[in-house]
């Protein structure tokens, strides 16, 4: 019975108890129904959202990997007619090739990159797809953890990458094609510039004939303008090579201050009526490396013919220490410096330092380049330091234990006696695929007669394979024209 209270009433503690409890469920029940509301709206948000992505979105679970939610932009990308379609499979197991374009089973690495979203990362990889009608997709995918909830729920961002694959093959493509006709075109070309070259000796040392001053300078011009050709078409016949990956390296041990003064002792010519002096300096007794001898020769010349060009006067000094596990070797110059600027591309293909002084300076800007990639391919490193002014150094960094790209083909040499890294040489001697390179000659060894003269057979083994077997021969058993 409910009483009719017309006059005041005092409550009961009973009645003020009931009274309140109404009031909290009812608030708890409002809050309740606002909260509900608001992740209601939230979750329509997030609807709407995946459903206008321009990209495919899909959302799965953590725990068991399976879409629960997906737009109609991934049905398309995945072959079905509705998103509904998605929901339940799995992106590894259903939607893949069992083994990816790097080996793993795509259910390994799909396990590996959920986890690294549910542990708070932001993946980000290349995927390969399969759509229901069987045919692969090369995909790039952005995997989030999303907030909230003690079930880790992922969403993945899927774009198609078709276009970019296809593009990025079509560049790899035309590179391997440039470079295969780089190295062809230069072989051609070095074939007849060779035959110049041997020709100019000969008509030099006088062979067919005395030969006047005014001669002599004419020779002696196509002689200097043909080896500068010759190092240019050698300079791109190597960075071919090198982005072909057709690079051999022969592998030898090596005594490191034998080397270099090889070096000094080469590159003495270049500093001839020049007021600049070459320095050696050992700090202490090195160990002995094994690389390719001739590439790093090539890599020390490369940067001593380098701070020549660049130095008017003063001191080139080539220097040889250990740090820890390298071998170091400078070759410090007090030069014109390089600015500060320049320093990020100077080991870039064709690139040299602006300013005034690199419309006199010679060369391609390919010789710092083709430096760089060969002293990465021996496993180690290249630094330059410099201050206008004062001069620059280049600092290069081989490992004492070998470690050679994979990216080459190496050769063991029988002298190769040190650690060599895990490269174990050849059980039978097999017939070198290259000779060995030839370094420029110095001014010093081109007064050498006797070098000359083995320079000129050399040449003229060669000129058989360059003129018709079928050609009289123009010459009489010593040596002089037929007239």
């Amino acid at each position: 019975m409910i009483e009719n209270w017309t006059t005041p009433h005092e409550f009961t503690a009973q009645e003020k108890n009931l009274y309140n409890s109404i009031i909290g469920l009812a608030s708890q029940a409002l809050a309740s129904y606002q909260l509900r509301q608001a992740q209601m709206e939230a979750e329509q948000r997030f609807r709407t959202l995946v459903e206008n992505a321009p990209e495919a979105i899909v959302v799965f679970s953590g725990e068991t990997g399976l879409f629960m939610e997906a737009n109609q932009n991934a049905a398309d990308l995945y072959g079905y007619d509705t998103p509904e379609e998605l929901f339940g499979k799995h992106p590894g197991s259903d939607l893949s090739p069992e083994f990816q374009p790097d080996g793993r089973t795509s259910m390994e690495a799909a396990g590996g990159y959920i986890m690294e979203a549910i542990e708070g990362g932001t993946p980000v990889f290349d995927w390969m797809h399969i759509t229901s009608q069987g045919k692969e997709i090369p995909c790039e995918i952005r995997l989030v953890r999303l907030p909230g909830g003690d079930i880790p729920i992922i969403r993945g961002s899927v774009t198609d990458i078709t276009a970019r694959k296809t593009a990025q093959d079509t560049i790899v493509q035309g590179d391997r094609l440039k470079s295969e006709f780089l190295a062809n075109m230069s072989h051609e070309l070095r074939t007849p510039l060779n035959s110049i070259v041997g020709y100019t000796d000969v008509l030099l040392m006088g062979i067919d004939g005395e030969v006047n001053d005014e001669m002599r300078i004419d020779l002696e011009a196509i002689q200097e303008n043909s080896q500068t050709l010759l190092r240019i078409i050698n300079d791109i016949l190597d960075l071919a090579k090198i982005e072909a990956g057709r690079v051999i390296f022969e592998l030898s041990e090596i005594d490191v201050k034998t080397l270099l003064e090889d070096v000094v002792r080469n590159n003495a010519g270049l500093l001839v009526n020049k007021p600049v002096e070459m320095l050696l300096e050992v700090k202490n007794k090195l160990p002995k490396i094994t690389v390719d001898a001739g590439r790093v020769e090539q890599i020390l010349n490369n940067l001593v013919s380098n701070a020549v060009k660049f130095t008017k006067k003063g001191e080139i000094t080539i220097e040889a220490l250990t740090e820890d596990d390298w071998m170091v070797m400078k070759v410090k110059d007090t030069g014109i410096g390089i600015h500060e600027k320049d320093l990020q591309v100077i080991f870039d293909e064709f690139r040299q330092a602006d300013g005034s002084h690199t419309r006199t300076a010679e060369g391609t800007g390919l010789g710092l380049n083709i430096t760089r990639h060969l002293v990465q391919l021996h496993g180690g490193i290249i630094e330059v330091e410099s201050e206008m002014g004062v001069g620059s150094t280049f600092i290069v960094r081989l490992p004492l234990v070998t470690r050679i790209s994979p990216e080459i083909t190496v050769k063991i040499s029988e002298k190769a006696n040190g650690d060599t890294g895990g490269l174990q040489k050849p059980k039978e001697k097999k017939k070198s695929t290259i000779s060995k390179r030839k370094l420029e000659t110095s001014a010093q060894e081109k007064e050498n007669g006797k070098k000359v003269e083995a320079k000129i057979a050399d040449f003229t083994k060669e000129l058989k394979h360059v003129m018709p077997a079928s050609e009289p021969d123009k010459r009489d058993g010593k040596g002089n024209s037929k007239k």
